[in-house]
């Protein structure tokens, strides 16, 4: 197990990503149950629409009678319309924590990349000036050997 601390944190952001990204997929499967729910009442509306001019044809006092059914698919409708509005709304939130979460974790990333780079750097100036110490005691031992 890493004790860098930085290394912990990214863990823990990676899995706040994925928990964001599950949150999101579970937001937007609520979206596409509702979206299919207001199909199937606009598909009902349709078939008791055609049905009720066909009984109008048939009989023009049975055609008012469907009109409760009529209102009762209305409501049905605004209902899923308002709890669509809402499952939209809490999935914008939840794509906006997806991309809170991504730039956390990006973040740590780019800052453990910045600090390996100085490290880097760091070992290249102590082998530049290993190589400056080791080159001067080289010509002062062979300028006291001569």
């Amino acid at each position: 197990m890493s004790r860098d601390p930085l290394a912990r944190l990214l863990r823990l952001r990676h899995r706040a990503v994925e928990q964001a990204r599950l949150a999101v997929a579970a937001a937007a499967q609520q979206e596409g149950a509702i979206i299919a729910a207001i199909r199937r009442i606009d598909d009902d509306a349709e078939r008791d629409r055609r049905a009720a001019a066909e009984l109008h044809r048939a009989d023009p006092l049975l055609g008012p009678m469907l009109a409760a059914g009529r209102e009762r698919l209305r409501a049905e409708r605004a209902g899923a319309e308002g709890r669509l509005a809402e499952a939209e709304a809490v999935t914008a939130a939840r794509r906006a924590e997806l991309a809170a979460a991504r730039t956390e974790a990006e973040a740590v990333e780019t800052l453990i990349a910045n600090r390996q780079a100085a490290a880097a750097a760091e070992r290249r100036a102590a082998h530049e000036l290993d190589d400056v110490f080791r080159a001067q005691l080289l010509r002062r031992q062979r300028t006291a050997a001569e």
